[in-house]
């Protein structure tokens, strides 16, 4: 019995060699379920990823440009009272209001009190109502490039939506091919960030103005 239980020393090798492989772990591979209950390898990206990556950046970014636009309303009509208003305090100036409200717009209150200065002798800085022009001014110069902004903004994710969408139906068919997979999910990651771009300088003309 005790010779049967002796291995020989080839028999020790094998034994030992077979012990070490059986401790290596193997390798596991990402499966998924097949709708006929066959398990895939996830090499590639699936349909339903596809899909839900889509739908994902195209909800994401739908939902930042409506908030943004709400915020762009309601900064464009404050900034139509700051122009009404310093428009009202120069009419009560008397004198040359159009060609003054002018120099104001494209120039500035100093071109404006230059010129209104020329005009009738007087300067606007005495008298009440001065700190009401340069606010006019900043304002009537904000107002078109917030505008701008949002329109390229809206273009762009208006394209990004395009993309996501038209692609929607037909993710069973792209992710069958690496190239359309990667081409739409590269355009789409593109236009997103060019969006996401402009939302941030949308907001920096919202919150902090124009700089000089």
């Amino acid at each position: 019995m005790e010779e049967s239980k002796k291995p020989t020393k080839g028999q020790g090798d094998s034994s030992t060699t077979t012990t070490i492989d059986a401790c290596v772990p193997l390798p596991i591979v990402p499966t998924s379920l097949n709708p006929n209950g066959s398990w895939q390898s996830r090499d590639s990206l699936g349909a339903n990823d596809l899909y839900y990556t889509l739908s994902t950046v195209a909800q994401t970014l739908a939902g930042a440009l409506a908030v943004l636009v709400a915020f762009v309303v309601v900064r464009l009509g404050r900034l139509d009272d700051i122009i009404a208003f310093g428009a009202a305090t120069l009419r009560t100036k008397g004198g040359p209001f159009d060609e003054a409200w002018r120099r104001l717009l494209e120039h500035g209150a100093d071109a404006m009190d230059t010129f209104y200065k020329e005009q009738t002798g007087n300067t606007l800085r005495v008298g009440g109502g001065w700190e009401a022009y340069d606010p006019a001014y900043r304002a009537a110069r904000d107002r078109p490039v917030i505008k701008r902004r949002l329109y390229i903004a809206l273009g762009f994710t208006v394209a990004a939506l395009i993309v996501c969408f038209v692609a929607l139906p037909f993710t069973p068919w792209i992710s069958a091919s690496p190239c359309a997979t990667g081409a739409i999910l590269g355009l789409a990651v593109v236009l997103g960030l060019i969006c996401l771009w402009l939302y941030i300088r949308l907001i920096r003309a919202i919150v902090g103005g124009i700089k000089d």
